[in-house]
């Protein structure tokens, strides 16, 4: 988590999250949207930019959600499949 931080130069708040219990990326990753919030009041983080830039970088180190899978097409028996 450390080496994180520092490559978004926000290596000052890593004492501050291990305080608060965050001791690694991945339990900073799995936060919603409400928790990453308290979670940046919890440390202490009252930087704008540096609120946006965390948080920037947590959307950007989440896998992307799964897309849904597809319809498989009915067959109605006479023909073309019906989508």
């Amino acid at each position: 988590m450390f080496d994180w931080l520092l490559s978004l130069g926000l290596q000052e708040y890593h004492p501050k999250l291990l305080e608060c219990g965050y001791d690694s990326l991945a339990a900073i990753l799995s936060l919603n949207a409400d928790q990453l919030s308290s979670m940046l009041g919890e440390i202490e983080m009252t930087k704008t930019g540096h609120r946006a830039r965390l948080t920037n970088a947590v959307v950007d180190e989440r896998p992307p959600p799964e897309a849904p899978a597809a319809a498989a097409p009915q067959h109605t028996g006479h023909g073309s499949p019906v989508f």
